[in-house]
């Protein structure tokens, strides 16, 4: 029904707009807004590392050029890249 679709439109937007502030953010920026969150037990690198994996999972081509960005990292570009192949 519509009141479903709304509601899964906007939590789309929301988990849209998390991977891209993981993803546009600096590691010394996630570690200071997460601080004493059990999210950065993955590190910044595993948050970016999980994003990159949910955005290929969720098929969200609306974080495409975020992704591009990561292509030529030396530990994420591998992933970043298998995920630019699935979008």
């Amino acid at each position: 029904d519509l009141a479903s679709n709304q509601d899964f439109s906007s939590h789309r937007d929301d988990l849209i707009e998390d991977l891209r502030f993981i993803l546009s953010s600096s590691g010394k920026q996630l570690e200071k807004t997460l601080a004493g969150s059990p999210l950065l037990r993955a590190r910044t690198r595993g948050l970016k590392r999980n994003a990159i994996t949910i955005i290929a999972n969720q098929k969200i081509s609306e974080l495409k050029a975020e992704v591009e960005s990561y292509s030529t990292h030396p530990e994420l570009g591998e992933l970043a890249n298998w995920c630019l192949v699935s979008l």
